[in-house]
């Protein structure tokens, strides 16, 4: 089995509800993201919350000319724009996703209520946290997916495990319209296939089922995404 991962966290400023997993995307590290879990972490109604940033191990990539950098899987090329699974390197997707869930695991055990956890990622981030937290065997409190996509498109409705309700459970979709990195129709080939899987679009002031926005930018975040990306964390991890 794969040695469990590295990861940086940054710790509540008020007793400890709820747990976000946020997962960095190629060539980047849990320190990239670390700058946004405390600015988010600033908002009155997100003190209670526990950021989990995990390090991708190092590994060859393709794109990278076959060396080795920070990576949560193999990528052939970019942009990023098939849906073949032939595109996609299953073996580290699933591998990875498990050592994902035993961060889940161990705050589960450690008395955090699941549902109190949200499971999220940029570009390949996303990737993972769309597989770990679909397939995770205790029901979770929502998956975020930034400028990423749905992967392994045949397989992925015998990946999800009946612990997640598709009919609610909230997932954050957010995608540039100027991504030259991963096209942004797979945002859209995203919603559909969660639509046919069962998930639900979200109503006005719900946060349960899908929320889809795309924003004016390239492959990056921005502040209107992270502001809407607030709101609905304070929706889905209430410290009450």
């Amino acid at each position: 089995m794969s040695a469990a991962l590295r990861y940086l966290t940054v710790g509540p400023s008020a007793a400890h509800k709820a747990t976000i997993v946020f997962i960095h995307g190629l060539g980047d590290s849990g320190h990239g993201w670390e700058p946004v879990a405390r600015m988010l972490g600033q908002d009155p109604g997100l003190k209670h919350v526990k950021w989990i940033l995990p390090h991708a191990p190092q590994m060859p990539v393709s794109v990278n000319m076959g060396m080795t950098m920070s990576s949560w899987f193999d990528i052939p090329k970019i942009p990023v724009e098939s849906r073949k699974e032939s595109d996609y390197d299953e073996e580290n997707i699933m591998a990875n996703s498990k050592l994902i869930q035993a961060i889940i695991d161990k705050e589960i055990e450690s008395g955090t209520d699941s549902r109190k956890i949200v499971v999220g990622g940029f570009s390949q981030g996303g990737v993972m946290a769309v597989v770990s937290g679909l397939a995770y065997n205790k029901p979770l409190g929502g998956i975020v997916i930034l400028s990423s996509f749905v992967p392994l498109v045949d397989k992925i409705q015998k990946l999800i495990n009946p612990a997640q309700d598709v009919a609610t459970l909230p997932v954050f979709v957010a995608h540039g319209t100027e991504d030259p990195v991963i096209d942004v129709q797979l945002a859209d080939t995203t919603l559909d296939l969660l639509t046919k899987l069962g998930f639900a679009r979200a109503g006005s002031g719900s946060a349960n089922g899908v929320t889809f926005n795309k924003y004016p930018m390239g492959h990056s975040t921005c502040m209107e995404e992270l502001q809407r990306l607030t709101s609905w964390l304070k929706q889905v991890v209430s410290s009450s």
